[in-house]
């Protein structure tokens, strides 16, 4: 018997889903990637090294702040170019600002439906009006924080190689700081919502991957960490990213799939938290310590609730401790 669902909404990208079952044994599953092929890379032959971060911030209209700075890093690295502290903390500052706006519509609107059984979107937006004012409240303050550092919200034009096209106006970055208290409240009571929500029983060993840096909670700079189901953890370079994580093409994906040690394993909020759980502000921690967890946290279902807390780690506090240089 062979299943064949030929979309799965609510997420981001598009997607397929078969199985083959023979007498009740599942023999395979998959979800097929059906974008069509960005040919980034391609794109990338024989442009100057100007063009490199604003066409890979092209790869997603959600989170392109993380694939132009991840470029732009990239370009400094090869140059020996050592930006300025103001530009690394405004780099930061938009980072996070991109973490807040992405995960706000990734838990509310791509992800709590299913959960709450809820198959259209617009019912979810009727039967909870109060929490969906305050995703999109905390969504947009974090927007016009990236428009006003980047330039605009989607595909921002200001950073590049070295620092800014244009600086933003203190005066615009103060008038969104001087909101903090109403955009934590919401921020927040949005918090409580998500998770009080009961997710499915589930438990996948997998291994974990994410930056790590003993300064501090790491989402902009560090080496990368590499938790195994074992419980055995692994340091390794930026730089030897290649040389142990590999990418692969495969023939039902237009996207590009990646191993480590020929394995699947995990990133994102739940990998970051199982990772660098110990460096959680107090905020964070006291969250993650009411809802009784043990890390490593195995469930993958609960990278929805992890998103929130890695939110609120750095919280829209941290943007203040950015601005003021602390």
């Amino acid at each position: 018997m062979k299943i064949q669902i030929n979309h799965i909404g609510k997420m981001e990208g598009h997607a397929d889903f078969v199985a083959e079952i023979l007498k009740g044994d599942v023999q395979s599953a998959k979800i097929i990637t059906t974008e069509g092929a960005r040919l980034i890379e391609g794109i990338l032959i024989g442009r100057h090294f100007s063009e490199a971060p604003i066409i890979t911030s092209r790869i997603c209209g959600i989170c392109p702040v993380v694939h132009k700075l991840s470029s732009l890093k990239a370009i400094e690295k090869a140059f020996n170019i050592r930006p300025s502290q103001q530009t690394i903390k405004l780099r930061r500052l938009i980072n996070l600002a991109q973490i807040i706006h992405s995960h706000a519509l990734h838990l509310f609107f791509l992800s709590l439906p299913d959960f709450l059984n809820i198959e259209n979107n617009l019912n979810l937006v009727k039967k909870y009006p109060k929490e969906t004012q305050l995703a999109i409240n905390t969504r947009q303050w974090a927007l016009r924080m990236i428009e006003v550092i980047g330039g605009r919200a989607v595909h921002p034009i200001a950073c590049e190689v070295g620092g800014f096209k244009v600086w933003p106006r203190i005066s615009e970055l103060k008038n969104l700081t001087d909101q903090y208290e109403t955009v934590l409240k919401n921020a927040l009571g949005l918090v409580n919502f998500v998770i009080s929500i009961r997710y499915p029983k589930f438990s996948r060993p997998t291994t974990f991957v994410s930056l790590t840096n003993p300064k501090e909670y790491a989402l902009y700079d560090g080496d990368i960490k590499i938790l195994a189901p074992t419980g055995q953890v692994r340091i390794i370079k930026a730089e030897k990213y290649t040389q142990n994580i590999k990418e692969i093409e495969e023939p039902y994906r237009a996207a590009k799939s990646a191993t480590l040690a020929g394995e699947p394993f995990m990133v994102g909020a739940l990998a970051r938290i199982n990772n660098n759980g110990e460096q959680l502000n107090p905020l964070a921690k006291g969250l993650l310590k009411g809802m009784r967890w043990r890390l490593p946290q195995y469930n993958t279902f609960e990278n929805i609730s992890a998103q929130i807390k890695r939110g609120l780690q750095k919280s829209v506090l941290h943007f203040f401790l950015i601005i003021a240089g602390k």
